[in-house]
């Protein structure tokens, strides 16, 4: 089975970050002839970025059954995308995914909580709905 592990700067390929220690702690557990898991951290992106430039087709190219991802939340909140925009992305994004890999499970993962934040929760929870 393939996971594919996708999203922005909050999914970092770093070695100690959150995605690498999940890659290892579920190989470990099953095995790398069962489960091979892969990560894509497209960095430095808005979710608009990712729907204009088409850069979906980087997490295509991996074959995914099992796709979690991050859907570029915390990105948008600091290039002041709407909500109603950054979910309009999103569907863009998981259609687009979908229509090449009709087979593909998809999970979404908010990126890492904010401590403090005032406007950060209230998107989260819009994802959430």
């Amino acid at each position: 089975m393939n996971l594919v592990i996708a999203g922005s700067n909050a999914t970092t390929e770093d070695p100690k970050g959150w995605p690498t220690l999940l890659k290892e702690e579920l190989q470990s557990a099953y095995g790398e002839n069962i489960l091979n898991v892969a990560i894509k951290e497209i960095a430095d992106t808005s979710s608009k970025e990712v729907v204009e430039e088409e850069l979906y087709q980087e997490i295509i190219n991996l074959s995914p059954d099992v796709l979690l991802l991050e859907p570029f939340i915390l990105h948008d909140n600091g290039e002041l995308i709407k909500i109603a925009d950054r979910l309009a992305n999103l569907t863009t994004i998981i259609e687009a995914i979908k229509k090449e890999l009709p087979e593909v499970s998809v999970l979404l993962q908010p990126a890492n909580p904010i401590h403090n934040a005032k406007h950060y929760p209230i998107e989260v929870n819009g994802l959430k709905a």
